[in-house]
């Protein structure tokens, strides 16, 4: 099956059980995403190439829909368009923080200027909160 095809299919009303399926787009997205988080590695071209093949799709589809994922990911969030500066401890304490999620230092990065664009002091915040929370759970730091 071609994914523009997929990906351009609609979701039809149904009742029933099948009401709760999703659209086929999102299930392309989950693939996707499970592949990357799988994966062990950086990926290349030739990884994405045997992720389409093993899931009947073109190469150059997946590609498409990798490229718009990754440039929906850069391209838009709450510091684009941001003039103000970052605090350099925020944004150093942001990093280590968002590194629990990602192994790429710049992706890291960004999602800290993401939170400290909207609130200035986000991270320590943050640790205020969770020193919080361990306290009230009983937890040690």
């Amino acid at each position: 099956m071609k994914l523009k095809k997929y990906l351009r299919e609609e979701e039809v009303e149904t009742k029933g059980e099948e009401a709760d399926e999703k659209k086929p787009s999102d299930k392309v997205t989950e693939r996707l995403i499970d592949f990357f988080k799988n994966f062990k590695g950086e990926i290349d071209d030739n990884d994405v190439h045997k992720f389409a093949e093993k899931e009947k799709f073109e190469p150059a589809e997946i590609e498409e829909v990798v490229y718009k994922l990754a440039a929906s990911f850069w391209a838009n969030g709450k510091s684009k368009g941001f003039t103000g500066e970052y605090d350099p401890e925020q944004l150093k304490m942001g990093i280590a923080v968002e590194m629990e999620h990602t192994n790429d230092v710049r992706m890291a990065e960004r999602i800290s200027k993401d939170h400290l664009s909207e609130i200035k002091d986000y991270y320590s915040r943050l640790a205020q909160m969770e020193k919080e929370g361990k306290a009230a759970l009983g937890k040690k730091e």
